[in-house]
């Protein structure tokens, strides 16, 4: 006889994986136990040596799909003689630390007994068991037990609690298992709160969506705003209502067939879409959809995700009909600048004047979560932005660091608590505009320090006193705190989630990072080894009229550029650009770059991007973050060249000034000007800057490849998530031997950088 001492952790809780233990335990006549402790799972298995053995080699075979092994450890134990396989009761072993699953989209398997008729859940919009369902957004503690989650308030009907005590069934203890008989309902109300008497709640959602009405619907992390997608009055409509003039909705197909008549969907990305993480995933837009056009004006791109609730798929099937319904679209129920809505009477408060209905429940959501919104490039993902479905997930790194914590940034403010081999991203918060959004970011922080564990002992924060997250590290946090540069933590972030080792070279392109020397950066060539990091190239800089009204205001951005060009002759070339700018306004910006009044400098790749938008005439106003290169991309993507003709714009070039590389993007953006003025089409100008913008980049990199003698780059920046620069640069660099690295596991943009700021803190500890 033998036995042995299996202790596994990483994603162990909350995904069947007792017994899935069980069953494979009971094949094979083996005794003995399996049970959560508060740092992992623990099993014990006796019998026959050839038994135990088999038991160690198949056990890799069931471990259940939304598992994360991340080690285990095995140890031969005395024999106890005991009968039979039991699951025992969670052992509260002090230390460790078990890991918070993540939400996981409905199954296949309850998915069919949602619409069986003769099934006890039929219809059930909360159906759910262990390999499907809420987690991270239900848990109130750990390890996660249903006392611990807000399911605590719905006894189990007897018929429950057996499916929930049978180790053979697929809902043993599934943690949010309710059934109509015990479970959480759904109602319906007006825009008022009044309650509207229904036989059939979703059903009458349903046909008043189809019917061109707004509402809002509560989800798993928080509140969905939906109306038709095929409906321009309705979209229209919606627009109006939340304020959103141009920024595009996401949209919820039914199914893969619905969403393959919307997008064009590869192979990976259709991977990506029908995961249990359930994200949005952008893919290019087809031509003549049923989608009204209204979703995404004047973009190439449409934000697509398939149902991830038992609610959201009833929401597409009528019970008299097997046809799946058009698409919806499902944003995010918040108003502009606010964390996303959770709580009923909060949403009735924050959406009375958006949506026409509300679909209500009493599942409490304890942790808000918004849709997470990925990218599929090439064999790849790139995370736009990382949140329900993923967070808690942890990031493996390839070291170990002392507890610290990274606040993030103002943009995309996510913050990261890390320690060992584990960091934790927090889900998306958004900017920190609001109090609102300042008060949700610091939740999220002291959540994660509850749900982990970890307790840090420092603080990573952004080099800008001014941020609100800045602050809190400074005066609130009661820890010692680290101030690190915006594009050095961008750099670390993508290193240490990627497993590269240092010293690397790191290109950052985004928007706007605070620099070292109080100017604004944003088109960075860093070489970074661990602490010791130096900016050894960077785009030349020009001024930002308004400085924030200048990033609102692409044209304002056009002129400080223009000016810096053409100098006198500005005003001539300013008049006959932007005839749709009134000539005080114009002409007041340009006599304030003339003066250097109010115009900081800026080196920025995301200012450039909105700039030539902005010069070609497709973009004078942005109304969302990134609007005028997302227009200037897609019009790109339009661009047919025609036999071997030549695009004429000249690339930028690359100088070295007393040890710099300097990116010179002052012929690019010339011959951008002079195409325009002589009235060459802006696909055919957009598409020439792509261009020429990847080679002038790729022999950037190069240069600073030769300096240094690092021939690794990491590749960071919210620019990069424009594909058309990404996918060309990337392909470039592979062409002259360079290995390019871009994160798939984090965020490329500012979402990744409190990773960053965690590292360097921990860093500074040693």
């Amino acid at each position: 006889m033998k036995r042995i001492r299996i202790f596994i952790t990483g994603i162990v809780q909350g995904v069947g994986f007792r017994p899935s233990v069980y069953r494979l335990a009971s094949t094979l006549n083996l005794d003995g136990f399996v049970r959560n402790r508060s740092d992992g799972l623990e099993i014990e298995v006796e019998g026959s040596s050839d038994s135990v053995d088999g038991f160690v080699s198949s056990l890799p075979d069931v471990y259940p799909p939304a598992s994360q092994v991340d080690g285990i450890s095995m140890e031969d134990v005395p024999p106890t003689g005991e009968h039979g396989f039991s699951i025992l009761s969670t052992n509260q072993k002090a230390g460790g630390r078990t890991l918070c699953p993540a939400d996981l989209a409905t199954c296949e398997d309850c998915v069919r007994e949602l619409f069986d008729p003769a099934d006890r859940r039929y219809r059930y919009p909360f159906i759910n068991c262990t390999n499907c369902g809420p987690r991270y957004t239900v848990v109130t503690g750990m390890p996660y037990d249903r006392p611990q989650t807000s399911m605590a308030c719905f006894p189990m009907c007897p018929p429950c609690e057996a499916e929930y005590g049978d180790p053979l069934n697929r809902r043993f203890h599934a943690q949010p298992d309710a059934c109509p008989v015990c479970g959480p309902g759904v109602w319906i109300t007006d825009s008022r709160g009044k309650r509207i008497e229904s036989d059939d709640p979703i059903r009458e959602a349903t046909m008043s969506l189809r019917s061109g009405n707004i509402w809002a619907i509560k989800g798993i992390g928080g509140f969905h705003i939906a109306a038709d997608a095929t409906d321009d009055k309705a979209v229209m409509a919606l627009r109006k209502m939340k304020d959103r003039e141009h920024k595009p909705f996401a949209v919820m197909a039914g199914d893969v067939v619905w969403a393959q008549r919307c997008v064009k969907l590869t192979t990976k990305a259709e991977e990506y879409l029908t995961t249990p993480a359930r994200p949005i995933v952008l893919c290019p837009r087809k031509a003549n959809t049923c989608i009204s056009e209204s979703v995404a004006p004047g973009i190439d791109t449409l934000g697509i995700m398939l149902p991830y609730t038992p609610l959201h798929h009833l929401l597409f099937r009528l019970p008299e009909s097997e046809q799946t319904l058009p698409p919806l679209v499902m944003t995010s129920g918040n108003p502009s600048d606010m964390p996303i809505s959770v709580g009923n009477r909060e949403a009735l408060v924050h959406l009375g004047t958006i949506a026409d209905f509300f679909l209500l429940h009493n599942r409490d959501i304890v942790t808000p979560a918004d849709d997470s919104v990925i990218q599929a490039s090439g064999t790849h993902q790139v995370f736009v932005r990382r949140s329900r479905g993923y967070v808690p997930d942890p990031i493996r790194l390839l070291h170990t660091y002392p507890p610290a914590l990274g606040t993030g940034p103002y943009l995309k403010a996510t913050p990261c608590i890390l320690e060992g081999s584990d960091a934790f991203l927090g889900q998306h918060v958004g900017d920190l505009e609001t109090l609102e959004n300042i008060q949700f970011h610091q939740r999220i922080i002291a959540r994660l320090i509850e749900l982990t564990g970890i307790r840090p002992s420092v603080v990573g924060c952004d080099l800008n006193p001014d941020f609100p997250s800045s602050r809190w590290a400074a005066e609130e946090s009661g820890l010692p705190y680290y101030p690190v540069q915006h594009h050095y933590a961008h750099v670390v972030a993508g290193a240490v989630a990627e497993h590269v080792s240092f010293p690397v070279l790191g290109l950052v392109l985004d928007g706007t990072g605070y620099g070292t020397d109080g100017t604004i950066w944003g088109c960075e060539l860093l070489s970074v080894d661990g602490l010791a990091w130096s900016r050894i190239g960077h785009q030349i800089q020009f001024p930002l009229p308004g400085g924030d009204a200048g990033v609102r205001n692409p044209w304002r951005n056009a002129i400080g550029i223009i000016h810096s060009l053409f100098g006198e002759s500005s005003r001539e070339i300013v008049t006959r650009l932007f005839r749709d700018i009134s000539s005080d306004e114009k002409f007041r910006v340009l006599e304030s770059v003339r003066r250097g009044v109010n115009a900081p400098l800026h080196s920025s790749c995301g200012r450039l991007f909105d700039a030539v938008s902005a010069i070609t005439g497709l973009c004078l106003r942005a109304t969302y973050e990134a609007h005028a290169p997302m227009v200037l991309e897609s019009r790109a993507n339009t661009f047919r060249q025609a036999g071997d003709a030549r695009c004429s714009i000249p690339d930028a070039e690359v100088h070295e000034i007393q040890g710099s590389i300097i990116f010179d993007t002052r012929p690019l953006l010339r011959g951008i000007v002079e195409a325009s003025l002589h009235g060459v089409h802006e696909a055919t100008v957009s598409y020439c800057f792509h261009e020429a913008l990847t080679r002038g980049l790729s022999t950037f990199i190069r240069h600073g490849v030769e300096m240094t003698g690092i021939d690794t780059v990491i590749l960071s920046g919210g620019c990069l998530l424009n594909q058309r620069l990404r996918n060309g640069l990337m392909d470039r660099l592979q062409d002259i031997g360079i290995r390019a690295v871009l994160p798939t596991g984090i965020p490329v943009g500012d979402g990744c950088v409190g990773l960053g700021q965690a590292v360097v803190a921990a860093w500074n500890t040693h």
